[in-house]
């Protein structure tokens, strides 16, 4: 997206609420930036994208074991740092439910970010199966689901 104006800001540092709920009688885990909790700049970040994992090795209540969670804590940090670089990207949220693991985060360029999640499934440089989408969300509308509760 070369007509993109260059814009400074300050990104907050990620600081992270624990949240537990419960969907169709099976826990659920939020792992939530609540640093962006009325974060001033959304119009800079108007993409949402998110990333869900299927999670293999699981436990009674359909949630990872540990083993499983060094397998995908592993892939989220090679996704984020890179999702990340150069500041085109803002963690939102993990959740983890249903045998499965959503990644959420805000994107400036979707573009850079669609390349890169490509590359990934060209190379088959994954450890589980994944859907992903991003959507142009200026409002923050997909994302307020899990920051709201924080306010």
């Amino acid at each position: 997206m070369s007509d993109m104006k260059k814009v400074t800001i300050d990104i907050p540092t990620e600081d992270y609420e624990l949240i537990e709920l419960k969907g169709n009688n099976l826990p659920a885990i939020c792992l939530v930036n609540k640093s962006l909790v009325g974060f001033k700049h959304q119009d800079i970040f108007p993409w949402f994208c998110t990333l869900t994992l299927d999670l293999k090795d699981l436990d009674a209540k359909d949630m990872p074991t540990q083993t499983e969670k060094e397998v995908v804590n592993a892939f989220f940090n090679k996704l984020d740092a890179q999702l990340k670089k150069d500041h085109n990207a803002l963690f939102v949220a993990r959740v983890t439910w249903n045998k499965t693991q959503q990644l959420v985060w805000r994107l400036h360029d979707p573009v850079l970010a669609d390349d890169f999640i490509q590359s990934i499934i060209e190379s088959e440089d994954h450890p589980r199966a994944f859907d992903y989408a991003i959507n142009n969300d200026p409002q923050w509308t997909k994302s307020n689901w899990l920051l709201d509760p924080l306010k």
